[in-house]
């Protein structure tokens, strides 16, 4: 399944999910410019295989 006007279309296997942690940042700037207070909670993380590619043309 995918957006109909995708250009590119990967299909992925997830290998491995886990949400970012704050203690885990080398670089405190980085998570002030893009969390802030981080009161929404931080993004979840995938590391994933490309299984399959296609171009739509």
């Amino acid at each position: 399944m995918y957006f109909e006007g995708a250009e590119l279309v990967l299909e992925c296997q997830t290998l491995y999910g886990d949400f970012l942690k704050t203690e885990k940042f080398t670089e405190s700037s980085s998570l002030l410019k893009w969390y802030g207070d981080h009161e929404g909670g931080l993004h979840k993380m995938y590391v994933a295989e490309i299984t399959n590619a296609w171009i739509n043309e």
